[in-house]
């Protein structure tokens, strides 16, 4: 078995160490280490806001918190501002360092780069249905700003730094005056036209098909809500597996973006029979998205990546990624995990990829299994999206003390999958010229 593994891990670093080379790759990594403190106090802003100070709120429902917290809705106002600024605005950043970095690269103007990339991002989601005299729509489809226009602006940098590496003059050594700052203006009218063109055109042809932008229309391809399978256990580990996949090279998966689909009617027979019977064993629909996946498949968001976090704390002494774990802590406990996806990452990582579409497909199996056997009830009861996933399962069962024991199970087997990885990640680091320092 260790020879296996052995050989196994030789292998991963040879392809983690060839993706890294790459010039995209860098740009990408130089990226995310620039907009990582806005992920993080974004993702801490955010977790207080929806668990604490919104009435859906986890802990809001549970300690009534906006009926006696003086300057509740004030400290509320607080947070959003602070999410706005930094998270709703994030893609619009990832462009234009996206696009300046990998511009850097082919050693081209970078600033006029960035900025074209972030102009980029705007024409790309600029709502032209607000052209309606009768329209009162926002100029801009503000939802594809944020964290979903990640993976778009990252294609948006790189397709940015290749038109200017073909497009750009060359550059030449001039006598600083007030001619080379014109002629470095003048060089990147030809770039920056082909870049406004192309997405103009693209926005247009966008608008024809609907009225969700460029991005909007990506995304519509991963609404798999229609999809069945004789086996709906099937379906939803195919539907976590490709959401993982999915989450891995940046993009929110159906998992993340479905309105309801395969649960609507599910969720709603299944309280019936609860509230009926005062038991949720015989449910009409003991196997659902909502039993499964939400109850086991996503501790601290997509990938398990609570699991994660334990296993760096226990297993690591890589210093950054420990750093990165006790910040994602706090988004962790209400579901949030942009921290981890973006300051370890684990977008684009070969390494973390394999233990973040492994556990929870392992995890969602071990629930299956004890809940197809009625060795525990299905969680049925409906519950704020920011609870704390270990205790999902455990509430959702009205109390019932052996989901919580299954609960328990699968984080100690997710952490026990990813402690290899994390280690492997460790030693890829140490290649890297990274700080492997002790404790």
């Amino acid at each position: 078995m260790n020879t296996i593994w052995l050989g196994f891990s030789q292998k991963l670093l040879k392809v983690d160490r060839y993706i890294k080379k790459s010039f995209t790759y860098q740009a990408i990594e130089k990226t995310f280490a620039i907009i990582l403190p806005f992920i993080i106090i974004g993702s801490l802003s955010m977790a207080l806001s929806s668990s604490v100070f919104s009435k859906q709120g986890f802990f809001n429902q549970i300690y009534d918190i906006s009926s006696w917290l003086p300057y509740e809705e004030v400290i509320k106002k607080v947070l959003e501002i602070i999410n706005t600024v930094t998270m709703n605005f994030i893609a619009i950043m990832t462009a234009f360092l996206s696009a300046k970095y990998m511009t850097r690269s082919f050693k081209k103007d970078e600033q006029i780069a960035g900025f074209t990339g972030a102009i980029g991002m705007l024409v790309l989601n600029y709502n032209l249905a607000s052209f309606t005299s009768d329209s009162n729509q926002e100029t801009f489809l503000m939802q594809d700003l944020g964290i979903r226009g990640i993976f778009i602006s990252l294609i948006l940098g790189v397709f940015v730094g290749y038109i200017f590496k073909w497009f750009s003059p060359r550059n030449k050594q001039e006598k600083v005056d007030q001619y080379t700052f014109i002629s470095r203006g003048v060089g990147g009218l030809l770039p920056l036209a082909i870049v406004l063109g192309i997405l103009i055109g693209l926005t247009l042809l966008a608008s024809m098909i609907n009225q969700m932008g460029v991005n909007g229309l990506f995304y519509s391809l991963f609404r798999l809500t229609e999809m069945k399978s004789k086996h709906l256990i099937i379906t939803i580990l195919f539907l976590a597996f490709f959401n993982s996949i999915l989450s891995g090279v940046g993009i929110s998966g159906p998992l993340g973006i479905m309105q309801g689909g395969l649960d609507d009617t599910s969720i709603v027979s299944n309280l019936s029979y609860a509230l009926k019977h005062g038991t949720s064993f015989g449910v009409p629909f003991p196997i659902s998205i909502h039993t499964i996946y939400d109850s086991f498949g996503s501790f601290g968001g997509t990938g398990m990546t609570m699991s994660l976090i334990i296993a760096i704390l226990v297993a690591s002494k890589n210093k950054n990624s420990r750093k990165i774990a006790k910040f994602s802590i706090i988004p962790s406990l209400v579901n949030i995990n942009f921290p981890l996806m973006f300051g370890l990452p684990i977008i684009l990582n070969p390494i973390l990829m394999i233990p973040f579409i492994i556990s929870p497909l392992v995890s969602m199996i071990i629930g299956y299994f004890f809940i197809y056997f009625k060795w525990m009830p299905p969680a049925v009861y409906n519950l704020p999206r920011t609870t704390p996933a270990p205790l999902m399962a455990f509430l959702g069962t009205n109390g019932h003390w052996s989901a919580l024991f299954v609960s328990g199970i699968v984080l100690v087997v997710t952490v026990l999958i990813y402690i290899p990885f994390v280690k492997l990640n460790n030693q890829a680091a140490l290649i890297d010229g990274g700080d492997l320092n002790e404790k």
